[in-house]
């Protein structure tokens, strides 16, 4: 089973910008993001 590390914006920011393109990676980070938000 994989656990994917608990993301954290830096500085104590609430909210960050993210460019995504439409290469198959970029789904990927967005992927990442929401699993660390829910703890996993």
């Amino acid at each position: 089973m994989f656990f994917r590390p608990i993301l954290s914006v830096p500085n104590g920011e609430k909210r960050i910008l993210l460019h995504s393109c439409c290469a198959p990676c970029s789904g990927e980070i967005m992927e990442a993001l929401l699993e660390s938000q829910r703890g996993n």
